[in-house]
């Protein structure tokens, strides 16, 4: 599972502590896929 850091934006495959182990910052965010949603037209 990717994760991406909140502060400097660069992703990080595997996390072995609660930290970016480039900017050290505390928030990550899980990088999910983009969803394509259809929306029904008459």
């Amino acid at each position: 599972m990717a994760w991406k850091c909140f502060s400097c934006g660069k992703t990080v495959d595997d996390i072995k502590t609660v930290r970016c182990p480039y900017c050290g910052y505390r928030i990550l965010i899980k990088e999910r896929p983009p969803i394509v949603r259809r929306v029904k037209t008459d």
